[in-house]
Order: C-alpha cells, then structure tokens, then sequence
C-alpha cells in the first residue's frame, strides 16, 4: 500500500513539474516569440485568399480591421500583462536577493561573535593554569567524569543519570560563559531555519557552522540536549542539521562504563568501537534510504566485517519490514584472526558480551543520540521493542528491532 502512495505521489509530482514547465515555455518563450505572430498573420492571409477571391479586397479589408485586428489587440494585452508579470518576478527576486544578503550578514556576524566567545571561554585547572578557547571544553570533560566519579553509586543501574548529573554540576559552576556559549550557538540555528532559504542551502549553511565545532564541543552539545537546560526547539535543530553526526560513541561517559563490563576499554579499543559504530550507523542509513527511495528490496541483507582484514566477523543487516530490521551476527571459525592489533579484541569477547556491544550500539543509534525523538521506547506494549533470539549458536548472534506499532523506524528527522 505504501509502494502504491509512493508511486502515485511521483506520478503527481512529474505532471506538476510537467505542467509548470510547459506554461513557463507557453509564457516565456512562445508568447514572446516574434515567430509566432509572423507565422499567424501569414496563416490567416493564406486563408482568406484561399477562399476569397481578388475582388474581395475591400471585404479583406474589413476581415483584416475586424477579425486580426481583434486577435492582435488580445496578444498586445496578453503581452502587456506578461510585462507586468517579469517585472513583477523581478521585484520579488530583487527582495528575495535583499533578504539573503541581509542573512548572509547577520549569519557571519553571529559567527564572528561566537567564535568570540569560544576564546573568552577560561577555566582554571588544578595546577593553577587558565585553559581557554578549545581547551576550556577539554578540560571541561576532565572535570565532568572526574565529576561522574564522585557521584555515581555502584549499585545503581543507571550510567546516564549520573553522567547527566555531572554535567549539570560542572553546567552550574560555568553557567554564565555556557549560557551564552548556547544561545548563540542556537540562535545562528534558528537564524537558519527561519530563514528564505530553500533546504539545501540551508543544509550548506548548517555544515558552515557545524565545521567549527570540535568533537569536545559536541560532548558539551549532547549532554546539555540531555538536561533542563537545553529547549525542545534546540533538540530539533541538533536533530534535524545532524549536529552530532561527528562525536565518537566512545567519547559518552555512559557508553564507557558500560564497555568496561565487557573488558573493552577507551584506551585500547576507541578506534575500532568508533569505526565500527559509524559502519553500522552508515549502513543502516544507506538501507532507510534506499528503501524510502524504493531502491531497495525488503528482505535484501548488508553485510559489515567487524573485524578488518578478515572476513570471520560479520554483521548482517536486513530490513525485513518498514518497521522492523534483524541485526544478525556470525562467526566463521575457520577464517584467520585479524592481524589488525585494533580489531582483534573481538576474538576475545564471548557471547554475551559481543550481544551487549551490539545492543549498547542500537540503544544509541535509534533512542539516545537522538533522544528518543525517532523512535520511542516500548511503553505499555506501544513503542519499538527490541529483542534478543535465543538460540543455542554459539557463532550467531540476532537481535531484532521493531516498533509495535507498525511505524518506520528513523535515523534522521523526515
């Protein structure tokens, strides 16, 4: 049913593209062509002469005053009322060009006083040295897991809330530079989306401002989005400009944590947790796409090599309905170890723990890094569920993820 909307929304679009463009070429082009009123006038002189004869000139005459004069008059109307609808168009991109020159201002000044204020951003550390600019924001995150440290409780179950509740303790001790630091930031945000721009150009200005972001800025973005102290209107805009397309997974205090349960550590195994985490997220956004453009087939399976080199890890990843995808993992054993000193970690997890990496990555892929704005939690048999097959495969591993209410599972904002 809904490969059949699809198709009958492209085949309404193509007749209105369609029409559009014939009455641009019926008004810019035919109308205006001096062709058209030469070939008319000797077409209809061509007829009067085939069924009058030469005598008839006086009636010619009248034929030529009364009935061409009368088409004449309507094509100098029609003509006149296309002038005045060029110079009408002209006006307004006339205006429209005055108002994205006025943007363009506002938006590199709002730039320039943001960049302004990342310099101005100092902390103090605990040798008595001032780190200012881009380090404030490194020093920062040493702060917040030293933070973390202090007040997480081993007998709870949730990292997030005390990651969360280090952030906003460090948030308080720096709430005027930080304040400031986001409303700016969002402010040149909401400069964009309210802007004349179409989309794409909007997106170009978005990755202008994006490319001054450091990944340590993006850590203070995406736990400040977390906290009372970012809007819902500043969650759309990290969703919907992909603001945090380029923070590393392992840079999550919470993710961290959880990692260390199954003996992979941040300074070991970041590179290839990152790198498999983006292979994943790419895959799968690949596959939403493909489906939406309905270029995919349901049922199709990707595959991504978990361990590089070698091809004894890997990953399947199949959309099997709009609202639900299998991940499915295997083992072949008869395939080497990879040589790669990075990636061979995963010959040492068991089960158990390669299961809660690939859940740890689907939790942030469909619920935190976008907050849940996507996909929703299963709540009172509604929402997306995740599942676990048990089976008694040691070398396979699947686990599904669907939204019980037959809805289509998102990476990014529609």
């Amino acid at each position: 049913m809904d490969k059949e909307k699809k198709e009958q929304c492209k085949y309404w679009k193509y007749v209105k593209e369609s029409w559009g463009e014939f009455n641009e070429w019926l008004s810019n082009k035919l109308l205006l062509s001096k062709w058209l009123y030469i070939i008319v006038t000797i077409s209809l002189t061509l007829l009067f002469v085939y069924y009058f004869n030469w005598d008839g000139l006086g009636e010619f005459g009248e034929f030529f005053g009364g009935f061409i004069g009368t088409i004449f008059t309507m094509i100098s109307l029609l003509l006149v009322i296309r002038t005045f609808e060029s110079q009408r168009k002209e006006s307004k991109d006339q205006r429209n060009d005055a108002a994205i020159q006025r943007f363009n201002d506002m938006f590199f000044e709002l730039l320039r006083v943001y960049q302004e204020q990342v310099k101005e951003l100092c902390i103090k550390g605990k040798d008595g040295k001032e780190y200012c600019g881009k380090e404030f924001f490194v020093k920062g995150i040493e702060n917040v897991n030293q933070e973390f440290l202090k007040k997480y409780k081993k007998s709870a179950n949730s990292y997030t809330k005390y990651a969360k509740r280090a952030y906003m303790t460090f948030y308080e001790n720096n709430k005027s530079k930080l304040g400031a630091y986001f409303r700016t930031l969002f402010r040149i945000f909401d400069l964009i989306d309210n802007s004349i721009l179409d989309t794409k150009q909007r997106k170009e200005y978005a990755k202008i401002l994006r490319a001054q972001l450091s990944e340590n800025e993006l850590f203070f973005i995406r736990y400040n989005a977390m906290t009372i102290y970012s809007s819902d209107e500043n969650k759309e805009y990290i969703n919907k400009y992909n603001l945090l397309k380029h923070l590393p997974i392992f840079e999550l205090i919470e993710f961290e944590e959880e990692c260390k349960k199954i003996n992979i550590t941040k300074n070991k195994n970041s590179e290839s947790i990152n790198a498999i985490y983006y292979d994943i997220r790419k895959t799968l956004k690949d596959i939403l796409k493909k489906y939406n453009s309905n270029q995919y087939t349901l049922g199709t399976s990707k595959s991504i090599e978990l361990s590089k080199f070698t091809k004894k890890h890997k990953l399947f990843i199949t959309l099997q309905e709009k609202y639900k995808i299998e991940f499915k993992y295997t083992m072949d054993k008869s395939v080497r170890t990879t040589t790669h000193p990075n990636f061979k970690f995963f010959d040492d997890l068991d089960q158990s723990k390669k299961t809660k990496l690939l859940l740890l990555f689907i939790d942030e892929l469909f619920f935190d890094s976008n907050f849940s704005e996507f996909n929703k939690r299963i709540y009172g048999g509604e929402g997306v569920e995740i599942k676990e097959d048990s089976n008694n495969n040691e070398n396979q591993i699947i686990i599904t993820i669907e939204n019980k209410n037959r809805k289509p599972l998102r990476l990014k904002k529609v």
